[in-house]
């Protein structure tokens, strides 16, 4: 998932790069399930505040929906 939305949002809108990769990458250094999930759910409240592309929040909304497939069990 990390790297459909760095490809995405680095050839088309290069502008918002940096700030979606970040945040992102920083849910995956959660230390445990508790903090990735509250990370997960702050980064996406977040990209709805400032309302991204719907190709970009699409992709972040499947991953809160989906949290258990991406967290470490």
């Amino acid at each position: 998932m990390f790297i459909s939305i760095r490809n995405w949002t680095k050839k088309k809108f290069g502008e918002i790069y940096q700030e979606v990769v970040t945040g992102l990458w920083e849910c995956y250094g959660a230390v445990s399930r508790t903090y990735f999930s509250q990370r997960v759910r702050c980064f996406t409240e977040w990209a709805e505040k400032i309302s991204l592309l719907s190709v970009i929040a699409d992709k972040i909304v499947r991953i809160r929906k989906n949290i258990n497939a991406f967290s470490i069990r």
